[in-house]
């Protein structure tokens, strides 16, 4: 653990209330480490009796890239359902903005656990098909909305991101959010999605980019190192260059990466602004985990060879042309 704390300081190199969250955060650490001593001071006998089956339990935890600690962690970060800090403002912000209804059907690439993709049916009336390219996670949402009973509004079903078969001009609606860097073959992607569109129909991606002409730095070597599938990043001018091929309407795309970086800190700040302490002190091992994997990014961010980009673009009839 004293790693962990070490590693946090290094890479939450931040002012003001960050650092105070960081030292709320290791003190309670700390408690959580003195009631896990006294528990290892439990009779032998007690402990054998347990071993076997905590033994079995501990090893399907390291197997799943989403243990349920994991989950309970994440879901209290972003909301129900969702693995990205960037699911609320979307839900938000984005969302009454794209004329959804009941009566046209959206495409979410990235669908995760399947929350954004039921909360937009729960908003809009929206039909949503969600693809998502992690198999655990895939089928944990496929569970999840099964059990919300939106298995036909909003299914979540695995997919290959490198070579993912979509019907042509059936969606109003294409949307992914962060999910697409680690995709190496992004020109192929890409393509699929406009031609699954109809015509007039929208595309709106955000994800990361490369930024800054040299090689990456430290900090997003870092990050791309403890990435459980390597991404392959983009410039932001290259994805726009390419849908200026399409038959698109390619609008002026947006450097969101000041309001991601605050997305996750909104996120962590909330929870803590609402948790009690004995809570706090139960989930503060799997929060630190969690903690230490968005710091990591944050550090590639504010290096400033990481940012996260908005592409939005409309599909033209053959006959017309872009105006960019």
């Amino acid at each position: 653990m004293a790693g962990a704390t070490l590693h946090l300081h290094e890479t939450f190199k931040m002012p003001g209330k960050v650092r105070a969250f960081l030292n709320w955060l290791f003190d309670i650490l700390r408690l959580k480490k003195r009631g896990k001593a006294a528990q290892a001071r439990r009779p032998a006998r007690a402990k054998a009796k347990s071993g076997e089956t905590d033994a079995a339990a501990d090893a399907d935890a390291d197997a799943a890239a989403w243990p349920p600690e994991r989950l309970n962690v994440i879901e209290k970060l972003w909301g129900e359902g969702c693995t990205s800090p960037s699911s609320a403002e979307f839900l938000r912000v984005s969302v009454p903005m794209l004329s959804l209804s009941e009566k046209k059907s959206l495409l979410l690439l990235g669908a995760g656990l399947g929350g954004v993709g039921r909360a937009m049916v729960n908003e809009t009336g929206v039909w949503v098909t969600g693809y998502e390219a992690d198999e655990e996670l895939a089928a944990l949402g496929k569970n999840q909305t099964k059990m919300t009973g939106m298995q036909k509004r909003a299914p979540v079903t695995w997919a290959n991101m490198e070579d993912v078969k979509l019907k042509e001009n059936s969606f109003n609606t294409v949307i992914s959010l962060e999910s697409l860097y680690r995709v190496t073959a992004k020109e192929q992607l890409y393509a699929a999605m406009i031609a699954a569109l109809r015509v007039d129909g929208e595309l709106l991606m955000t994800d990361f980019v490369s930024a800054g002409d040299g090689p990456p730095g430290k900090a997003v070597e870092n990050w791309l190192a403890a990435e459980p599938t390597p991404p392959h990043l983009w410039k932001a001018e290259a994805i726009q260059s390419f849908l200026k091929t399409q038959n698109m309407d390619v609008r002026p795309c947006e450097d969101i990466t000041g309001r991601y970086r605050a997305g996750i800190f909104n996120g962590f700040f909330r929870y803590l602004s609402t948790v009690t302490k004995p809570e706090l002190i139960e989930i503060s091992g799997d929060l630190i985990k969690e903690c230490e994997y968005w710091a990591g990014q944050l550090s590639a961010i504010d290096s400033g060879g990481l940012k996260v980009f908005k592409f939005n673009a409309f599909k033209l009839p053959e006959k017309r042309k872009s105006k960019f």
